[in-house]
């Protein structure tokens, strides 16, 4: 790997770890001011599944956001470097929006018609169909570090992609 992409790499490392910290935190606090009583949750119907599809959506938006910022700052000060960048042309990143708030809306759903159904699949195949308290919050901790390094990432490469595209023009 060259050292740009090295840098990239570093730089979606360290992303990653502050929105993992910063999201198992949050969405633990949300979690419990949301269900104070900590009574079991149900799967379907407004429990789980519901809250599984909103937090993808409110997260996913939530960190790209943040990202941009970061992935701005970094460039202009020399942390990344985005014209050694280059995606393939076919790639899905491609067409994803650039500004910000478009992507976060974009990267939400996404992650919710891809990780929903993982989550509801999962407890339905161990038997679970009412989730206890602690339970909620070990699978959405779960799900909530699977997805922060899928979205930080994304972000990150279609900004520099992006950027990279930019200064060619």
């Amino acid at each position: 790997m060259s050292v740009t992409g090295d840098k990239i790499t570093a730089f979606i490392r360290k992303e990653a770890r502050a929105n993992i910290r910063n999201n198992i935190i949050l969405n633990s606090l949300f979690t419990y001011l949301g269900n104070r009583g900590m009574s079991p949750t149900v799967l379907e119907g407004g429990g789980v599944a519901t809250d599984t599809v909103s937090t993808c959506i409110f997260m996913s938006l939530i960190m790209t956001l943040f990202t941009s910022m970061a992935v701005k700052k970094a460039l202009a000060s020399g942390e990344l470097l985005a014209h050694d960048l280059a995606l393939p042309e076919n790639s899905p990143l491609r067409m994803l929006p650039i500004k910000p708030w478009l992507l976060g809306l974009c990267m939400g759903p996404m992650m919710a018609v891809a990780f929903m159904p993982w989550v509801v699949g999962f407890c339905h195949l161990i038997g679970l169909h009412t989730l206890s308290f602690w339970q909620v919050l070990a699978v959405k901790a779960f799900y909530t570090f699977c997805i922060t390094i899928i979205v930080i990432k994304w972000v990150v490469l279609r900004l520099l992609n992006y950027y990279a595209n930019q200064r060619e023009a």
